[in-house]
């Protein structure tokens, strides 16, 4: 489990994640209705089939896939695209929306053969339906679907990679409110719906708003910290204020070496991994799986990622991310020399930002 997203399964190596709301959802629609629940099942299972399209298209070009988390409002493949040329971008980030188009297209043609006004008939137009707004949405040229990304890729191959941001975030707002007009429209005026779901619809399409307007300035904020503090090293951000101790060591053992050191980061090496120490017991609660009745340090322990000492900010806090983690570790020749958490990142990158500003 990472956080309070539970992982249900891994397909082709990579960790499948629900979303704690899109647990809650599910939890609302099987109280409200069997149907809305079918509905809502039906809706997960293409969703993940478009994020494992997108995460098998990046595997192809040697990219690496971390996990895909399942949201409400469609998924996330949580990938490592740093150095990934604009071509290779937008192909993967095309795959997506196609496996739904293509998927569409064989409900089509299944119903071609399939009598009317049969289950059978309206499960497959069900599907059919899903599968075109899942692939045609995704298509809208703005962030964060994919379509933003397909368009940044296209412009990139006459402008550079901050300008390139900044011309299809223009466009997602173009869209957007292209997007929220049409779709409260059709809620209003579709004369099939019953007022609940009238509302429901506008609700939803707020929360999509919302969700595309925030991604799209997020892809921006980040392009404009690239261009800015591309520059800025690792080590203007590594901390020294941490411990490293053997996987072996029992847990009463560790608190006097973090009193002694004056530090709540404790580091260990499993094998080539590095580990955090996370969510300590309190003093008391030390019993666990070892031969006197003692936890040990490698029972808490979750991974975290390690940088290169000589390696820029940027490529630390793009790690982080993709693990979802809020520290990493500092290496040079094999050994762990320090540690970078986010927070102290982000303020590194603030402070040089607000300084180039006023030079």
């Amino acid at each position: 489990m990472s956080g309070l997203s539970p992982t249900i399964g891994r397909l082709f190596g990579i960790d499948v994640e629900l979303h704690w709301s899109f647990v809650l959802l599910l939890l609302v629609f099987m109280l409200l209705s069997p149907a809305y629940l079918f509905f809502w099942i039906v809706i997960f299972l293409f969703v993940l089939i478009h994020e494992l399209s997108h995460s098998l298209t990046a595997k192809r070009y040697h990219v690496k896939v971390t996990k895909i988390i399942l949201l409400p409002i469609g998924g996330m493949s949580v990938m490592d695209l740093d150095g990934t040329k604009p071509h290779d971008e937008a192909v993967i980030a095309l795959a997506g929306p196609m496996s739904n188009i293509v998927m569409g297209f064989i409900s089509l043609v299944l119903l071609l053969f399939l009598p009317g006004a049969t289950p059978l008939h309206d499960a497959v137009f069900l599907i059919l339906e899903i599968n075109l707004v899942l692939g045609f949405f995704n298509l809208i040229p703005g962030f964060p679907v994919d379509g933003g990304r397909i368009l940044r890729s296209y412009l990139q191959q006459k402008m550079d990679f901050f300008r390139a941001t900044q011309i299809a975030v223009k466009v997602s707002e173009i869209a957007l409110v292209i997007f929220i007009t049409a779709a409260t429209a059709f809620a209003l005026l579709w004369k099939g719906y019953s007022p609940g779901y009238r509302e429901f619809l506008i609700i939803y399409d707020a929360i999509i708003a919302l969700f595309l307007y925030d991604g799209a300035q997020a892809e921006l904020r980040s392009a404009y910290i690239k261009k800015n503090a591309s520059g800025i090293g690792v080590g203007s951000a590594t901390s020294t204020n941490f411990i490293l101790v053997d996987k072996n060591t029992r847990l009463p053992d560790l608190y006097p070496k973090m009193v002694k050191a004056h530090t709540y980061i404790v580091l260990y090496k499993d094998g080539t991994s590095v580990k955090a120490v996370a969510r300590l017991p309190v003093n008391g609660q030390f019993r666990r799986s070892n031969g006197d009745g003692v936890g040990l340090v490698k029972e808490i322990g979750v991974d975290i990622p390690s940088v290169a000492a000589g390696s820029r900010l940027l490529r630390a806090m793009e790690k982080m991310q993709h693990a979802n983690s809020g520290m990493a570790a500092v290496v040079k020749a094999g050994k762990i020399i320090g540690v970078v958490t986010s927070q102290h990142a982000d303020s590194v990158i603030a402070l040089h930002l607000s300084n180039k500003s006023h030079a």
